[in-house]
């Protein structure tokens, strides 16, 4: 059994060398399905393409031990794209805080 990655503690696709290989899987975790909140039962690469803010609010609005593991990490791992796409989704929205 291979050790949680040393880079991003999110996967276990490291290589012998020690080597992260997350970056060649943007999609880390992200087919699992919400298991709680208004999308519940999607797959989390879903909730991003049709709600980036929602991602991002759970991010940064519950605390971590409340948050399901592989859903933290996917959110975590991906981050600085998931606001960006957030706050370009606002702008089309018009949406503003």
């Amino acid at each position: 059994t291979m050790a949680k990655c040393w880079d991003c503690g999110a996967c276990q696709e490291c290589t012998q060398k020690g080597e992260c290989r997350c970056a060649e899987q943007k999609k880390l975790y992200g087919a699992n399905a919400m298991k709680f909140g208004k999308y519940k039962g999607m797959s989390i690469q879903d909730v991003r393409e049709a709600d980036p803010s929602y991602l991002m609010w759970i991010y940064s609005s519950i605390p971590k031990h409340k948050i399901e593991e592989d859903l933290y990490h996917y959110i975590r791992y991906n981050a600085e794209d998931i606001g960006k796409e957030a706050t370009k989704q606002k702008r089309k929205t018009g949406w503003v805080e």
